[in-house]
């Protein structure tokens, strides 16, 4: 796991948990808080993931691939 992962999914269970605690309180601006923050790390959590699909793209390029062509005859 990358660092945008785990920073996504921490913002994700705090904001989580703020917007339950707001519910919970009857404080609309500590739940609207939580909401924010909930976004912030689905945002971060793309971010992670566009980068570890990047990664695997790269290292799937470096390695040389070795295909071999089947040539029919076409008489």
């Amino acid at each position: 796991m990358n660092k945008s992962l785990l920073k996504g999914l921490s913002m994700y269970s705090l904001g989580l948990s703020q917007e339950l605690l707001g519910r919970a309180l009857g404080n609309s601006r500590l739940q609207v808080v939580g909401v924010h923050l909930q976004v912030s790390g689905k945002c971060q959590i793309a971010v992670g993931d566009a980068q570890r699909i990047i990664r695997h793209c790269l290292k799937r390029q470096e390695k040389p691939v070795h295909l071999e062509m089947k040539t029919g005859s076409t008489s």
